[in-house]
């Protein structure tokens, strides 16, 4: 089978999400059983494992568009996946020793500082 990319990928798995959907407006219970048997085996084909996305993760901190280091906002905008899990596998590759935060005092008019990501130069 060929390497699905990262549209790909996203077109699959949002059509999965689109047949969830679907499955709970079904007019009988064999229909939405098949519907979710179906989104399933789709979200298996075209997810993307906790070691992919922290990989992509890496790739996009270092890219030259980012200046080599993202925000998790940043991060949350390019690839859509949940706060909470872009949290945990930056403290997971921080941990690893594959991302390094570093920390932008805030501007003498105030505000909070702000915490940045960057591949780790070690």
């Amino acid at each position: 089978m060929a390497k699905l990319d990262d549209n790909q990928k996203r077109r699959g798995l949002k059509f999965a999400a689109e047949l969830t959907a679907l499955a709970g407006r079904a007019p009988d219970l064999f229909s939405e059983q098949a519907l979710h048997q179906l989104a399933q085996k789709l979200n298996v084909h075209y997810g993307y494992s906790r070691e992919y996305k922290k990989a992509a993760i890496i790739k996009f901190t270092s890219s030259e568009d980012m200046a080599g280091s993202a925000s998790v906002n940043e991060i949350r905008e390019k690839f859509r996946w949940h706060k909470d899990e872009i949290y945990g596998m930056v403290r997971e590759l921080c941990i690893e020793g594959r991302l390094e935060e570093f920390i932008i005092p805030p501007k003498p008019q105030g505000g909070r500082p702000l915490k940045r990501y960057r591949p780790c130069s070690r």
